[in-house]
């Protein structure tokens, strides 16, 4: 899962002309033509070396006091329209919190 999400990352990233530009050099170093997520993908290997979600397929939550969860979790809500599918406060490792759209699923 850590190289599928590597992948997805890179995926997300890169353009049409990138991919146009791989098909005519399969060598160009793609590097220069992702911005400044090198250390994004750094990160992300650090985190998935380091911490057990990445080999568990899980998110780990943030620790914090259950009120204040609630709190941001009812904020999160308040949001919701149908349009939405999920609302979630991230930082760089943790998930805060997260609302869903009934009948999704996050993979």
């Amino acid at each position: 899962t850590i190289l599928d999400n590597l992948h997805n990352l890179v995926i997300s990233i890169l353009t049409s002309q990138v991919t146009k530009l791989l098909d005519s050099d399969p060598g160009y170093d793609i590097r220069s033509k992702l911005g400044g997520t090198a250390v994004m993908f750094g990160m992300m290997i650090k985190n998935c070396i380091n911490t057990p979600q990445a080999f568990l397929n899980a998110w780990m939550p943030l620790r914090m006091q259950y009120p204040l969860r609630t709190q941001l979790t009812n904020a999160l809500k308040s949001l919701k329209n149908d349009s939405v599918v999920f609302n979630i406060i991230l930082c760089p490792i943790h998930v805060i919190s997260l609302v869903k759209r009934r009948g999704d699923e996050l993979q």
